[in-house]
């Protein structure tokens, strides 16, 4: 036996125990197997003390009462529940018995008031962020981009794609992919945002979503660019437990640490800084010495630091080459924390900047929870999610992942629907089945 312990900075605590199979008399013929689709149970009341009443009932009559995958929208307060079993049935009975939103432990969701909709309570928005490059990246994309009917992304690499991070071109070009097929699956099942974000080179993808500029252009350039043009010699990144401000005080205050820069500001406590090998882990060895947790990290580029100015010349040409476009929905930059500008010298501009300034994560979304931006769909895999959780903290919000490295893509998928659905949303729940009769109605052309 083996029990293995992961601790996240996003405050993620995960622990597994692992035990060696029984041994058996040889492996005989394996018998096919047919995988069906996990049914999401879907009830909707005007009132929790209503909804309870449906519950109250033995678990094949909660079942039987669930509603369709197709019909009219419902109002009131709604309850999903992903492949329900009597434990999860349990746990809904008492998520809503105690009238409070839970949104999403044990694959259960319930709202008592919505945070999306047309008005009232439900009246906030939604907003798609794409994640950037992170230390895993093991995209599980295949079985959406079969299921669609579109091309599956050679540069996601499958569940061996976790080797790309130290390599920046390859890395970012799958993240790039992922966040595109992804973003197309969403619209197909009706989920369409009220603005779009990204995290690091996150945000080109969601210039791309918004169609800012398309995607072809962002192909041509990925496919012709050189990713050792990026490579600043003799840097590292670490990832520390702490806020922007407390970093920032250390580094203002140290003189040997003077090379040392914020390059991020994720979440309320965890900051990226870069700078020289020597010092970054200089740095990292006195928050340890505090009790904060620190961790050099495997990418070895100069991304959003000044130190980058020197080797910007292919991307500053290719940005001058892109032809711009009015975007479909406001793009958030997390350069500025605000919406884009409309002047396109301006956009140009910003899309340099952004690779010379820190990321402003945590106040780019706490400026659009305060412009009414309540639920956030992280449009590929990794835990930008989880920053977005610790910045918002208690408030009234909803975050969830559209691709997971637990789960197949569609089953992940599911559970987007079923969020988003609970909390006043109307996405089309048959779209993720296989028997939808035209999965083509809107074009993959982003």
């Amino acid at each position: 036996r083996a029990a293995v312990n992961a601790f996240g900075f996003g405050g993620i605590n995960a622990h597994v125990v692992l035990e060696q199979a029984p041994t058996g008399a040889g492996p005989g013929p394996v018998p096919a197997v047919v995988t069906e689709p996990e049914r999401v149970l879907r009830l909707a009341a005007d009132s929790p003390e209503q909804l309870a009443r449906l519950l109250a009932g033995d678990d094949r009559a909660v079942l039987a009462a669930g509603l369709p995958e197709r019909g009219a929208p419902v109002a009131g307060c709604r309850l999903a529940v992903v492949d329900p079993t009597a434990k999860q049935l349990a746990l809904a009975r008492r998520a809503v018995s105690r009238g409070r939103a839970w949104r999403g432990r044990g694959d259960v969701w319930f709202a008592p008031q919505p945070l999306l909709g047309t008005g009232g309570a439900g009246a906030g928005r939604l907003a798609f962020v794409f994640p950037g490059l992170e230390g895993e990246f093991v995209p599980r994309v295949d079985d959406v981009a079969d299921h669609f009917g579109l091309v599956r992304p050679a540069a996601a690499g499958g569940r061996g794609a976790a080797a790309q991070v130290g390599d920046i071109g390859r890395h970012g070009a799958g993240v790039v992919a992922v966040g595109r097929l992804l973003d197309t699956a969403l619209r197909r099942m009706g989920v369409r945002p009220d603005a779009v974000a990204g995290h690091s080179v996150g945000e080109w993808t969601a210039m791309i979503s918004a169609g800012l500029y398309s995607g072809a252009s962002v192909d041509s350039f990925l496919e012709s660019f050189d990713p050792e043009a990026l490579h600043v010699p003799g840097l590292s990144f670490a990832a520390l437990g702490a806020s922007a401000d407390q970093v920032g005080e250390v580094l203002r205050s140290s003189r040997d640490l003077a090379q040392v820069v914020l390059s991020h500001d994720n979440a309320p406590q965890q900051s990226i800084v870069c700078g020289p090998e020597e010092p970054v882990a200089e740095l990292v060895r006195r928050f340890r010495a505090r009790g904060v947790l620190g961790q050099v990290l495997p990418f070895r580029s100069g991304f959003h630091t000044p130190m980058l100015g020197p080797y910007l010349g292919p991307i500053r040409q290719a940005a001058d080459r892109f032809e711009l476009h009015p975007p479909s929905v406001p793009v958030w930059s997390g350069t500025t924390a605000s919406p884009f500008p409309a002047a396109e010298a301006e956009v140009r501009a910003l899309f340099v900047r952004h690779l010379l300034e820190p990321v402003r994560f945590r106040p780019l979304i706490e400026a659009m929870y305060a412009a009414g931006f309540r639920a956030f769909v992280q449009v590929g895999t990794g835990q930008v999610g989880s920053l977005v959780g610790d910045t918002l903290g208690g408030r009234e919000h909803l975050v969830v992942a559209a691709n997971s490295p637990h789960r197949d893509g569609l089953a992940q998928l599911r559970r987007v629907a079923a969020a988003l659905w609970a909390d006043g949303a109307e996405p089309d729940q048959a779209a993720l089945y296989p028997d939808r009769p035209d999965r083509s109605a809107e074009p993959a052309g982003r």
